[in-house]
């Protein structure tokens, strides 16, 4: 049939064509632009919607143009003005509106600021606008506050950038030292900044930022951290003299630590390690040459602690042992220094605590089974009985309740917020002797350097009843109702001496005794000038130039040194060293100069290096007051403007604390510029 020729050839099948965008479109219908789904699609933006164009191209426009829709929503669009217009900056105001004005916008901000103090929730915010127009019915002020929790999150951290503004304009142009530390938090890993620096009041840490590490805690992603901060204030690392941290290894390495990399930044910047870490592992390792007290104190305070019967049985205890009904305590072992008031504890139950396990295991004990043997709480109970049964025991814990004590002015020195690291070389050495006098003789000691004395020598040791063991103690041994025997007494007195030579060796060998820069920094000490020693301060002045005022000299400060040696300084004296400096700047000459105002900004400079870690500590403490399990989706910048609040020295309400004018100004468009600029992000988002 194919070749008969009456029938019509086949017509060839035509091949449609797809139509795509052309810029074209956008120039005849300016609200139509390309599409993000293909080429074959148009976006039209008064209808946020794609419309297919692969038919008709231009005649697909030109349909939907023509559409109910697309008219309605044009119609629409022009009826309804801009979301920033509900936003829009307020009109001039007179003199007087504008005074009332700042008067609520201050009133605003000392609440927002007493939110954060205390730790409250920023959505308290919404309850105290409306409590405080009914408590003051009769005040314009109290009236005219309308601060919701998101005009507070805007204008706390407004509050916050003014905070760090002032802060980094000192560390720009003067010495400062850095801390910082890891935290635990379960979400981010946080690194606060903590900044020591002379302010108005005197020597004060703040919060400069809370900085998030992304990726692993080594020491040269901290550093990177570190630098990132510093470099986006445009601070310079010359006028970092000091960093203060932790004692990990990560921190103080040499070679990979942080400190290693700081060191290449400023070849002379101090590291100053934590003391009071240091002297806690001290203790904590003089401890394990004696029985384990710290597991038991552990163990009886979570036998007790969720179970209401056994408490209650334990109270009863205590009466029939005529003992003051005194719950145990809970020992925490990362405050090991801590265990002193565990301990006391402890020895006032002591007894009542023999009778109620010797009951509890006797009980256990009758209904025990082979299979019950490896039972947790049988174990506890056995290794608690065996414990305070023991009179060795009881001895011990007495001696360890009394030593402990050696170490509480040291500690209180070194928790303390003042500038003390000119005393802080003596307050080791002050431990140092307490440690050796208790069991070295006198005559191994006087005239010779506690460094050089040679305490392990049995020679230089006192006698078994000689030792200082305190009077408990010792009226322990000598009660014959104790029950000890003479070989536990003499291996009692042996794990004494171990446990001081334990202490002692870690002290030499991980505290900075006797350091160049703790023996040089006495020199600040105004009770001390008269026997000081310009060498020592230009110590300072040759490792870190940053301390010497612009257009001062080293012999102008050497003049100044001398003149101060000289002069009786008795009502600049004030119970704060930096406070007592910056009143001896106050002094004036015969023609109203301040003559010694170089000379005490180098003291107070060299006041900011840290005498310990604690002001990073009380950082993280707040943290958790603020980051709570109710709260645990605080965002990372609101916590961070929180803390550079909170961390900010004094009180909400001191008069160093007010703001200026134009703070004030900038504090009441906070709300408006935070809303334009969400606005700005979500116009640029879609």
């Amino acid at each position: 049939m194919s070749g008969n020729p009456s029938l019509p050839a086949p017509v060839p099948a035509t091949k449609r064509r797809i139509q795509t965008f052309m810029p074209s479109y956008s120039v005849t219908w300016p609200t139509i632009a390309r599409s993000e789904k293909g080429s074959m699609y148009a976006r039209c933006k008064v209808c946020a919607c794609d419309i297919s164009i692969a038919h008709g191209g231009a005649d697909d426009i030109r349909r939907h143009m023509d559409s109910t829709k697309h008219k309605s929503n044009k119609v629409s669009r022009a009826s309804a003005g801009a979301i920033t217009n509900f936003f829009a900056a307020p009109k001039p105001l007179s003199a007087t509106e504008e005074s009332k004005a700042l008067m609520i916008t201050k009133a605003e901000t000392m609440m927002c600021e007493l939110i954060v103090h205390h730790n409250l929730p920023i959505a308290s915010a919404d309850s105290f606008s409306s409590s405080f127009n009914l408590m003051f019915p009769d005040s314009d002020i109290a009236r005219g506050i309308a601060c919701s929790r998101k005009k507070a999150t805007a204008m706390i951290k407004k509050v916050a950038d003014l905070h760090r503004t002032t802060l980094v304009e000192r560390m720009r142009s003067g010495p400062f030292s850095l801390s910082t530390d890891g935290s635990n938090d379960d979400q981010s890993k946080q690194y606060p900044m903590v900044i020591r620096t002379l302010g108005s009041s005197g020597v004060d840490s703040e919060l400069l930022c809370l900085s998030i590490l992304e990726g692993s805690a080594t020491g040269e992603n901290i550093f990177k951290l570190i630098q990132a901060a510093l470099a986006k204030h445009q601070v310079p690392w010359a006028n970092c003299i000091a960093f203060g941290t932790d004692n990990a290894n990560v921190m103080t390495g040499r070679k990979k630590g942080v400190m290693a990399f700081l060191l290449e930044q400023h070849p002379q910047m101090y590291l100053s390690g934590c003391c009071l870490h240091l002297v806690h592992i001290a203790a904590r390792k003089g401890a394990g040459c004696l029985p384990p007290v710290e597991d038991v104190l552990v163990d009886c305070f979570y036998y007790f602690k969720k179970s209401e019967k056994r408490q209650s049985t334990f109270k009863a205890v205590q009466a029939l042992c005529d003992t003051e009904q005194k719950r145990m305590l809970k020992h925490v072992c990362t405050r090991w220094l801590s265990i002193g008031r565990c301990l006391e504890r402890l020895l006032v139950n002591w007894e009542a605590l023999k009778a109620f396990y010797k009951a509890e295991k006797e009980a256990l004990d009758s209904a025990r089974t082979p299979a019950d043997s490896t039972h947790y709480a049988q174990k506890k109970v056995d290794s608690v009985y065996m414990f305070v049964a023991s009179p060795t025991n009881k001895l011990y814990v007495l001696f360890l309740n009394y030593v402990i004590k050696t170490y509480d002015p040291v500690l209180l020195h070194l928790q303390s917020d003042e500038p003390r690291i000119h005393v802080l070389n003596q307050a080791l050495l002050k431990v140092i002797s307490a440690l050796m006098t208790k069991f070295v003789i006198p005559a191994a000691m006087v005239g010779t350097p506690l460094q050089d004395v040679d305490y392990k020598d049995p020679a230089n040791q006192k006698r078994d009843g000689d030792l200082m063991i305190g009077q408990a103690a010792r009226s322990y041994i000598a009660d014959g109702q104790s029950n000890l025997r003479q070989s536990r007494i003499d291996q009692f007195h042996q794990d004494v001496r171990k446990y001081f030579i334990t202490v002692l060796e870690y002290i030499f060998k991980k505290l900075p005794v006797n350091a160049d820069l703790l023996r040089h920094a006495e020199v600040v000490d105004v009770t001390k000038r008269v026997s000081a020693k310009f060498s020592d301060l230009t110590f300072f002045l040759d490792a870190y130039p940053s301390l010497l005022p612009a257009g001062c000299t080293v012999d102008s400060i050497a003049e100044d040194f001398a003149t101060y040696q000289c002069l009786e300084l008795e009502s600049c004296i004030k119970p704060r060293l930096d406070q007592t400096w910056l009143a001896i700047a106050q002094l004036t000459d015969e023609t109203g100069a301040f003559f010694l105002k170089d000379l005490a900004s180098v003291m107070c400079g060299i006041l900011v290096i840290p005498h310990s870690n604690a002001h990073c500590e009380r950082i993280f403490s707040t943290v958790r007051k603020n980051r709570t399990d109710q709260r645990a989706s605080l965002a990372d910048d609101t916590l961070d403007a929180l803390l550079v609040s909170k961390a900010k020295p004094g009180h909400p309400c001191d008069a160093a604390r007010q703001h200026s004018k134009a703070d004030l100004k900038q504090l009441k468009q906070a709300y408006y510029l935070a809303n334009k600029a969400t606005s700005a992000t979500a116009a640029t988002s879609s």
